[in-house]
């Protein structure tokens, strides 16, 4: 078997390549290292819609509240600003 990330010969039974430190995937035999890339991806796609959500429903809440909508334009703002609230505390905590 071969190391994805070196392209160094290992053992078949490695769980990491001894020569660049990289984990393989036990199930293929390739590095794991392609994971983390699709991760961040999806941590950034992620991180967007959880930034412009609550934008986008604070907005809408302050058109309605202009519209005379009052309780539905107090109910959108108050959301928005929980969801930018929890999205900072997830954030902070991983």
């Amino acid at each position: 078997m071969y190391c994805n990330n070196c392209g160094s010969q290992i053992d078949d039974g490695a769980f990491y390549c001894p020569h660049c430190g990289s984990v393989i995937n036990r199930i293929n035999g390739a590095s794991e290292d392609g994971d983390d890339n699709k991760l961040s991806v999806l941590e950034i796609v992620f991180s967007v819609l959880i930034c412009i959500i609550p934008i986008v429903g604070i907005v809408m809440g302050i058109i309605d509240l202009n519209r005379n909508k009052k309780i539905v334009g107090s109910i959108e703002i108050i959301v928005g600003l929980l969801l930018i609230v929890g999205g900072v505390i997830v954030k902070t905590r991983s």
